[in-house]
């Protein structure tokens, strides 16, 4: 089925990158007896790190030229977590969130020196990447998870967006 899907060259271009994450990630050797050794070996496994920097980086840009092509404005943005923050986190229970920290702890560095590796070839992909790891500073308690945030978490990141979109060059519809 698969071969016969690569036939299409625009099924293939859809599908290849995640054929080739899959495999660089060994998906196939996964141990059901330790379910997270290989999901969470970011630390161990340095090539696996940096192939997930590229394809984030990859399916960025990819969405910025499509994006670009048909007059769109592109934004990415790069979402906090708890292990970058310098907000409340000690209503978190580390226990079952601590497997998160290593692989995020690698892999954010290795994205952001991407990002700026991207930069030097297209400034204006550059213009479109926002870094939110540090828009998160409250001493309220608003992450519900390593990652995900609470209504009050949700409005600070509202409110970083819209700071910072309304400042973009092009950008379309968007009133103080």
């Amino acid at each position: 089925l698969i071969s016969k899907l690569m036939d299409n060259s625009f099924t293939k271009f859809l599908i290849e990158p995640y054929l080739y994450l899959f495999y660089a990630l060994n998906i196939s050797d996964y141990d059901i007896n330790d379910p997270y050794k290989k999901m969470f070996n970011c630390k161990e496994d340095i090539l696996k790190s940096n192939d997930i920097a590229d394809e984030l980086l990859n399916n960025w840009y990819s969405a910025y030229l499509l994006s670009k092509e048909k007059d769109i404005q592109f934004i990415a943005i790069l979402q906090p977590h708890i292990y970058n923050s310098v907000s409340y986190i000690e209503h978190i229970n580390f226990k079952l969130e601590r497997r998160f920290e290593k692989p995020l702890n690698v892999v954010y560095p290795l994205i952001k020196n991407k990002i700026e590796e991207y930069c030097l070839i297209d400034k204006n992909f550059c213009e479109s990447i926002f870094d939110a790891t540090n828009w998160i500073n409250t001493d309220k308690a608003v992450y519900l998870d390593y990652v995900h945030l609470s209504g009050d978490g949700n409005k600070i990141i509202a409110k970083e967006i819209y700071k910072n979109i309304k400042n973009i060059k092009n950008i379309k519809n968007i009133k103080n």
